[in-house]
Order: C-alpha cells, then structure tokens, then sequence
C-alpha cells in the first residue's frame, strides 16, 4: 500500500467513494443488508498468526506518540487537524488510543516468487455501527460479507469495517486489493490486537524464516549463479579469473548460511517522557553459529563495555563523537589475504609495475593489524559568509581528532605505502589512458615528519592535495580554485592527516591544512581545554556496554548540508544561533552485539532528547532562505 494510502486510511480520511462507482459485489452467499433487524453475532474467536507471516507493525498509542512528538519539536501539530473541516466529526470514530497496526504475509495463492506481500493497516475504532452509520451520512455503501464485517472502499483503498476483540470494539482493515483484506482481516481483527508483541511505543518487525524457506531452493542455488556471473566477467587470465572465484564462491556460501540463520528484523521506538527522550532501537537476529559473519559478532560482543576514557579526553565543542572496540581479529586476518591476492592479480592484469603492486598488498595485508580500541571526536571551524570557496572547502571538511591503540609504526608503514602507491606513475598513466580519467583529477601525496607540542617524539604529516576540480567534485563546492601559483595554475587544495605516537598509542587529527590539524591534535592530547568530560548529556555512554557508540547533534547534521544552507542564503551559525540549544545537546547512538547460545543479534540504539526535537524543529523552517 502506498504511503498516500496509509496516511489516508490511518486518519480516516476522505471517506469513502462517495458512490464514484458502484459498490462492490459481496463475496458471501449472505445477502447485502444496510441495517439487518437481527443481525446474527459476529465471529469474534481467537485466531492463530498466520504461517506465513512475514511482517507486523504497531504504534501502541498514535495519539500521545504523534502529539508528545510534534510538542517537543514545538509544531502546532495534531491528529484532529489534518482531518478537513467537513470531516472533523470522523476524528471521534477513530480509537487513537487503541494501536495503529500493520500486517504483511506471503501471498501463497500466487505461483510468481516474485508476487508482492498482502499487506494491510488496522486501525481501532470506536463502534461497528457508528462507523458503518458515517460512510453511509458520505454516500457510501457498506456491503456486508459476514456478520459483523462491512466491506467499504476508502481514498482507492479497498477497506473492511469489523468487529475485534482487544482494545477496540472494531477495528478499519485496509488493503490496496480486497485479496489483502480477505486474507488478513481474521488475524487482523481477532489475532494481532491481543498479541503481547512489545513494551514499545511503535515496532516494525520482518520475520525472515517464512522468506527463506519459500526462497530456499532459489538461495541453494546461488553457487551455480556464481559460476554463471564468473562466467559473464572472466578475464581469460588464470590468476584473476581464480583469485575471483575464490572470493565470489566464498561470499555465496555465506549468504547461504546467514539466510538460513536469519531470524528477525525489528525497528522500534520507546517515547520516555518523564526522561523526556525517544529510545529507537534495531536488530538483526541469528539462531545458528555456522556462518563467518555470526562468528564475528559473537567474538566481537565478548568485548563489549562502556565508551573508554580515551572518548572522554577528546574536545568538549566536538559536534560529534565515536569510539569502538576491536573486531575479531583471528577471523579477519584469515578473510584479508584472499582479497590482498585479488587486488594483486587485477593489478598484474592491468599491467601495472611490480613496486607499485607491492605497495598496494603490503597495504591491504596490514589491515588486520590496525584494528584496536579507538575513539575520535569531529567538529567544524566555519567559513565566513562570504569566504573564498577554497576555505569554505576546509569549513565542510571539518576537524576530526582521536586516537587508536595501534602502534605508530604500524600505522605509517600503511600510510606510507599508500602515499607512494598513489603518486606512481603507472598508476597515472593506467588511469589516463585505460579509464579516460582527465590529468586535472589527479590527486598528490606527500609526507613528512611533523612535531606536535605536548608529544615527546615526533610524529608524521600526510598531505593529501586535491586539485580544485576534484575538490569541487567531491564535496559540491562551488568553483574551489585557490591563488595561482607561480606557474599561473591554481593551488591544489590541501587535506592533511597528522600522526603522533604515545607509547603503543596514535594519535590523528584530520583537517584542511597541517598546521590545523596539528593544533587541533595538540589540544587534545593536551591537558587545560575542556573534554568531553565535561559535556552534559554524555552520561549514559559510561553505563551502557557496546562495541562502538557516541554522539551526533542537529549542530552536526546541520553542517553536512553546509553548501545546501549557503545556496538557500542563510547563515548557518547565525540559523544555530537562534535555535533553543544551539543544535548542541547529544544525540547518543550505541552499536550493541547480543549473544544468547545459538542466537546472536546485531543491533544498536539511538536516543534522541526533547531539546535535539526542539532544535530541529526551530532549524528546518529557516532552510527556505530569505
């Protein structure tokens, strides 16, 4: 059904057809009766989910949901007001205290695997009659199909008014074909409205067992599709062709194993209004341990805990902060060399020189080693109004500052090899002359020892310079083109990283010149300014365990969208300037990974305050300019 239709339907809108066309014809033997004199008792037993069930929703109370929502955003929104005038005495036929519903099942009357869902939305209401005695005031004909049951036809929508047990009398079950309804209007009626689904205040549920075994033969299938697409790409080079197909039947026998695994997928939101927050959590659920993937999370979950104190040392006017544990690195060390042979065979293919190759795997085989607890904060210096667009460019690009418990050795020789790997000029002339890339897209590195206050030895500097047309490219900026230089052609626009070691310890910083990351990296490793220890509204990241958490705030999305407030002509720091907050108050995320014997869960949590409501919804009007 599409959203049009849902939004409609779940405010009872428009309806019904208002004699458009005639009504539809009954599907029971029993005839059609506008107010039968003694209609015989509805079925009202209990029934059993459907089989092949593969998705339910709920909103447990839209009303409070919708409206404690649009009160913190400060919005003078309510369900009654989206109703028309003349339809304002429709609002009291809806139960908006009873739970907006949803249901979805496999269609098994259709021979096509490809056949969409039946799917409808439910929504309580507060009388059978009332409700049938309204279409009829708007010029509608309620057919009856069963005691009890009135088929109607609301916005296009094919509906059917029914008694339900739960918390409402009856309840409008809506379909986008009366196929929909006939099929789920029992469950929907004397089914889901007494399921004990959740505790939360809205759930979206996808169960995948139903999908994957009517699928089944189709994903038992994906090794022979393997080797048919292997067949379409090959190279007719026996190293690629097999280094390929190691990795492609590898990845088709992985997904063989996490679709049978594959449990559930869940959305759902928790309104605490006495904590004045929104709690939004997801999940991916596994029942089975054969597959890498489920490995991975079960190893990877041994390690959750709460953000380090390494988080906690970083800037106190970062926009946004994160941390993670390590992976499972046993696991990954195995998985990386059959990709670092694949590069290197691609590589050998195109003919590029054997420096160059070496580079790259010595890169790509490092990897593993660089994973390690780590934790980084983000911000922005931003640009003046009228700025040149070179620094509007660093504006966008912002500041990132952290630190990873890898020694720096490690994380030079990576960067080192791919510093000379990305100024090899094999690797240019490959690019011009086999991809038709333009020579003015070409980017540099360089690199260089850098000494940073506050650190003992010395660390290095790596420069990324970006010639102003793909600068321009990649972050839409607007004509980027630095001062000329002495050749007449305009500066390359620079993005640096700076490392520092601190014992088995490095710390970075990223930003659009050296000299800013360096200051920026000196701060935080400083003592003196404050931390993000500081910060109200991070509390929660020290008691919650996970394997990567942090913050974002609506002053950080803001400034993903920094050219979109420049073309519309607002002054982003002047719009944040006016909002309640600032945009400033924490937006905490944890990624959290489960593990109860043979199920494991990948999932996460958002919490959303009131006041981050308040900013954005102070914000978004500004966005229409002046």
């Amino acid at each position: 059904m599409s959203l049009r239709r849902v939004a409609w339907v779940c405010l009872f809108l428009g309806s019904v057809s208002c004699a458009a066309k005639p009504a539809p014809a009954p599907l029971s033997v029993e005839p059609a009766a506008t107010k039968p004199d003694a209609e015989a008792a509805p079925d009202l037993s209990p029934v059993a989910a459907p089989a092949e069930l593969v998705g339910v929703g709920r909103v447990k109370r839209p009303r409070e949901f919708v409206e404690t929502l649009a009160s913190w955003t400060g919005l003078p929104l309510a369900l009654r007001t989206l109703l028309p005038s003349h339809l304002r005495e429709a609002e009291a036929l809806v139960d908006w205290n009873a739970p907006l519903e949803a249901a979805a099942v496999l269609d098994q009357s259709s021979t096509s695997k490809t056949a969409p869902p039946l799917f409808v939305v439910s929504v309580g209401l507060t009388g059978l009659d009332s409700a049938r005695s309204f279409v009829e005031s708007q010029g509608g004909h309620p057919t009856r199909v069963a005691p009890g049951v009135y088929r109607v036809e609301i916005q296009g929508a094919d509906c059917a008014i029914a008694a339900s047990l739960g918390p409402s009398p009856a309840r409008l079950v809506c379909g986008d074909d009366w196929k929909d309804v006939e099929a789920l209007l029992p469950y929907a009626t004397r089914g889901l409205p007494n399921e004990r689904l959740t505790e939360r205040d809205l759930l979206l549920e996808l169960r995948l067992r139903p999908v994957e075994k009517r699928y089944h033969d189709e994903i038992r299938s994906l090794r022979i599709l393997s080797g048919l697409f292997l067949r379409q790409i090959g190279a007719d080079d026996a190293r690629l062709d097999r280094a390929l197909s190691e990795i492609v039947y590898a990845l088709a026998d992985e997904l063989m194993l996490v679709a049978g695994e594959a449990e559930r997928l869940t959305l759902g939101a928790t309104l605490d209004k006495q904590a004045q927050v929104l709690d939004i959590d997801y999940g991916l659920s596994l029942e089975g341990n054969a597959s890498t993937i489920g490995q991975m999370l079960r190893e990877t979950s041994k390690r959750a805990a709460p953000a380090p104190a390494l988080f906690f040392r970083l800037p106190a006017e970062a926009h946004s902060g994160v941390y993670g544990v390590p992976g499972d690195k046993e696991r990954l060390s195995k998985l990386v060399p059959p990709l670092a042979e694949l590069v290197d065979a691609f590589f050998a293919h195109a003919k590029l020189g054997v420096k160059f190759r070496e580079r790259v795997k010595s890169a790509t085989l490092s990897l593993p080693e660089l994973y390690g607890l780590s934790a980084y904060a983000s911000g922005a210096s931003p640009a003046k109004k009228d700025a040149p667009p070179a620094e509007r460019f660093a504006a966008q690009v912002g500041w990132h500052v952290g630190a990873v418990e890898v020694r720096i050795d490690l994380m030079t020789k990576l960067f080192g090899e791919l510093t000379l790997a990305l100024n090899d000029k094999d690797l240019g002339k490959w690019l011009a002359e086999k991809h038709k890339l333009e020579r003015d897209l070409f980017p540099r590195a360089k690199s260089a020892q850098a000494r940073v206050p506050t650190f003992t030895a010395a660390g290095t500097a790596y420069t990324l310079e970006l010639p102003p047309k793909l600068a321009q490219k990649l972050l839409d900026i607007e004509d980027v083109a630095g001062p000329a230089s002495a050749q007449g052609k305009p500066k390359p626009i620079p993005l640096s990283l700076v490392l520092a070691p601190d014992g088995n310890t490095t710390w970075f910083a990223i930003a659009g010149s050296q000299k800013a990351a360096i200051e920026k990296l000196a701060q935080a490793h400083g003592e003196g300014a404050p931390t993000l220890a500081t910060r109200p509204g991070l509390e929660a990241l020290k008691a919650i365990p996970s394997v990567s958490g942090g913050f974002t705030s609506v002053q950080s999305l803001s400034h993903m969208l920094a050219e979109a407030w420049k073309k519309a002509d607002v002054d982003l720091e002047e719009a944040l300037n006016r909002v309640p907050q600032h945009g400033r108050t924490p937006i905490l995320w944890w990624g959290i990974l489960s593990e109860a014997g043979k199920s494991a869960t990948l999932g996460g949590k958002l919490r959303i305050p009131a006041a981050a409501f308040a900013d954005a919804g102070a914000l978004i009007p500004q966005l229409k300019g002046r």
